[in-house]
Order: C-alpha cells, then structure tokens, then sequence
C-alpha cells in the first residue's frame, strides 16, 4: 500500500482538470484541449453528453475509443455520483468546450441532473 504525505495527495488532487463536452460546434477545440493537457503532464477527467458525442463523430470523424484514449479517466455523463460530482473530491478546475446553450444554462442556473452540470455546480462552489 502506498502512503502519501499531505502535500503529496495535495499535488496529486490540483493536478486534476474536468474537461466537460456538451454538443455545440467546436468539438476539434475540445480534441486539442485534451492533447495539451496531456503534454503539459495534467490529468484530464472527461465528460461527454450523448449529444456531443454524435458532434465530434460528425466533425473530426474520430471514434469514441480514440477520444478516450486521449483522457486520463472518462466518465459516464448520467453517473452522478462519480468523483467529480463530489464537492470533497479536489480539481484545478473545470473547462466546458465547446458548451451548448442548454449546458450553460444549467450551469447558470445551477440545474444539474447530469455529471457534467453536477461537476460545474461543485467547481463553482
């Protein structure tokens, strides 16, 4: 069993981004954001809604496995109760690229019935 100081965990938690991906146009951005992520040495945790992911199919023609691959850890947008959705559970922060206007307006209203709008929600918080 590996044991961690207190700084440790501490670094090893604010090196996390949650990289949420709602339908609007965009998705390449959401790609590249995924890739810089990954080179700059963060770990990126995904969120995908259903509608987005017929959106990056249609616009950079990859398959779901290679978006993926692209993800540290990739969660299922109806789980709400993943880590992320989780206000003790700690994040750098939180990106939504590209956001549909039905996603923004959950987060501004703070309705969350899906892990993506739960995790803007505790990031915001």
């Amino acid at each position: 069993m590996n044991r961690y100081s207190f700084d440790e965990v501490r670094a090893i938690e604010t090196n996390r981004i949650i990289v949420g991906v709602s339908s609007a146009s965009g998705a390449p951005i959401a790609l590249e954001l995924l890739r810089a992520l990954k080179q700059a040495q963060l770990e990126s945790h995904l969120v995908v809604t259903p509608g987005a992911w017929r959106t990056i199919a249609e616009e950079t023609g990859m398959t779901a496995e290679q978006v993926c691959a692209l993800a540290d850890v990739v969660y299922d947008v109806n789980d709400v109760g993943a880590p992320p959705a989780s206000g003790s559970w700690r994040a750098r922060g939180m990106v939504v690229v590209p956001c549909s206007m039905k996603t923004l307006a959950g987060i501004h209203s703070g309705y969350s019935d899906n892990l993506l709008l739960r995790a803007a929600d505790v990031t915001l918080k």
